[in-house]
């Protein structure tokens, strides 16, 4: 189910509690946005207007600084590090910093409070790539194949993401809260 927040979902303990109590699997691409703009604000003293954003999504979830209420897949985790060193603003690499050291000693502890899904197998993930028109994005994939696992469970999960094929595979799920980035937040703006 996509999350509406003006309309349908507007008592947090009634209608969000319950998908986000068990976690937040969160997608690389809003992990990202979240490192970039944190490290673009604590080392260079900047505002970015994203991760302003995000900060205010996390705060409606009740989950600002609470990063062991997130999940990740070892995926995921390849992704987010591979990211980490990549600075989208400047195009350098972070690792060439002279303040690199500084920036891990701050990003490492969130990394290590997020949770970590792993009943990923292998056969899963090639069981969900299609043949026809394969498209292989590891770290969607093993979202897919973690959120199936917990919905096996009959348990109610939430998802955060910007990318489309994640939301349109689970905004009819009535067990999954899809938290679509760009709508939420032109949701909070209204």
């Amino acid at each position: 189910m996509l999350l509406e927040i003006n309309t349908e979902h507007t008592d947090f303990i009634k209608h969000i509690l319950p998908y986000t109590k068990n976690g937040i699997l969160i997608d690389t691409s809003v992990m990202k946005m979240f490192i970039d703009g944190f490290i673009q604000l604590k080392f260079s003293k900047q505002k970015n207007q994203e991760y302003c954003d995000l900060i205010s999504l996390f705060e409606l979830l009740k989950v600002g600084n609470k990063w062991d209420k997130f999940w990740i897949t070892p995926h995921l985790f390849t992704e987010i590090c591979h990211h980490f060193c990549r600075d989208k603003c400047s195009g350098i690499c972070r690792n060439k910093r002279k303040d690199f050291k500084d920036i891990v000693k701050e990003i490492i502890p969130i990394l290590k409070d997020i949770n970590e899904e792993e009943g990923i197998k292998k056969n899963l993930i090639l069981n969900l790539i299609d043949k026809d028109k394969p498209v292989i994005e590891m770290g969607d994939l093993s979202i897919f194949v973690a959120v199936d696992n917990i919905l096996e469970t009959k348990d109610k999960i939430s998802v955060i993401a910007k990318d489309k094929g994640i939301k349109e595979k689970y905004e009819n799920y009535p067990n999954v809260l899809m938290i679509d980035y760009y709508k939420t937040i032109l949701d909070l703006k209204q």
